[in-house]
């Protein structure tokens, strides 16, 4: 991936403290707002352990998320609890404000970043992640 491409992507991932997340599988299709938080290209969602996007994520991994502005198609691994001190470096604001509301916690890998248009209209970039 070209640098500037790069650093694009993880600056509009470190944009966000939440996003629309979408999941389908044996729950149907599931679309919530949760809390996020990114590491360069790899964004962590907080989900509530009573979430049927649980059930759809262990059945099949593809997910979109997204704002006004983007949305990003990838695939998500729900992380153990050993496994989110280890691997999410998460501000503490993150970390403390939105304990509450999660229990688990899922590491989505993009695939593609689609920018729309301010004007609704159409896209304006697409980011391949490969």
């Amino acid at each position: 991936m070209l640098d500037h491409l790069h650093q694009k992507a993880a600056q509009t991932l470190a944009s966000v403290d939440s996003v629309i997340l979408s999941s389908f599988g044996p729950a149907d299709i599931q679309t919530s707002r949760v809390a996020c938080a990114s590491d360069d290209l790899t964004l962590y969602v907080f989900i509530s352990r009573s979430s049927d996007h649980l059930l759809n994520l262990e059945h099949r991994p593809e997910v979109v998320v997204a704002v006004d502005e983007w949305e990003l198609h990838g695939t998500a691994r729900l992380l153990a609890q050993e496994d989110i001190a280890a691997r999410i470096n998460l501000c503490d604001h993150i970390a403390n404000a939105k304990k509450q509301t999660w229990d688990c916690t899922a590491e989505i890998r993009p695939t593609r970043l689609t920018f729309h248009s301010p004007s609704g209209q159409g896209n304006i970039e697409t980011i391949d992640f490969f």
